[in-house]
């Protein structure tokens, strides 16, 4: 068991969903915009 590791983990998953929002957050304006752009 590590618990200097596990210390430091919460500061990681921080950046981490914060990347994975940004990433999603531009993949869905990319997407809607694409359909915008494109007749149906």
């Amino acid at each position: 068991m590590k618990h200097v590791q596990t210390a430091e983990q919460p500061n990681k998953n921080r950046i981490r969903q914060l990347i994975i929002f940004i990433l999603l957050f531009l993949s869905i304006v990319y997407f809607t915009k694409k359909k915008a752009k494109s007749p149906s």
